[in-house]
């Protein structure tokens, strides 16, 4: 029994897990338990005093915090993030209507330009009409009075 019971207090043993093949035996500060007297006055004695919270538990706080902090700073970024992309894309629809309008009203002008250019056209050639027939007049009237001034001349 006292065996039996000496491997259950050791345990987890150093040993190779597996099959228990011999009773284990406590090591260290823990095969000392039986010396000390068994009273509470020396019990409480032995006690440790309370612990500061464990380094483990500290840092988790730490990482906790700051995860928080993360996820609180993650979730504002997002919600500007958001609001910026609607920005965005109320910007780039009013781009899109602008672009719109302004394709619209180049074809407008397009069209008043090809029909300026026409009338430009037609006026030019219109010029070199008048111009030709303002030569064959000057022409005719020089060859007139060339005739008048021969006919002036004999009689």
């Amino acid at each position: 029994m006292n065996a039996v019971t000496d491997t259950l207090q050791a345990l987890p043993g150093s040993g190779r897990p597996g099959r228990l093949t011999e009773p284990l035996r406590l090591v260290g500060f823990e095969a000392l338990a039986g010396l000390v007297p068994n009273s509470e006055r020396v019990l409480r004695t032995l006690a440790p005093p309370p612990a500061a919270p464990a380094p483990d538990a500290v840092a988790r706080k730490k990482e906790d915090a700051a995860r928080r902090r993360d996820l609180a700073e993650t979730t504002k970024a997002l919600r500007e993030a958001r609001r910026d992309a609607g920005r965005a894309a109320a910007a780039v629809a009013a781009a899109q209507r602008q672009l719109e309008r302004a394709k619209e009203e180049r074809e407008r002008l397009q069209d008043q330009l090809q029909f300026v250019v026409k009338k430009v056209d037609d006026a030019a050639a219109a010029v070199r009409e008048s111009e030709q027939r303002r030569t064959q007049a000057e022409r005719e009237q020089a060859r007139l009075e060339a005739k008048l001034t021969l006919l002036r001349g004999t009689s």
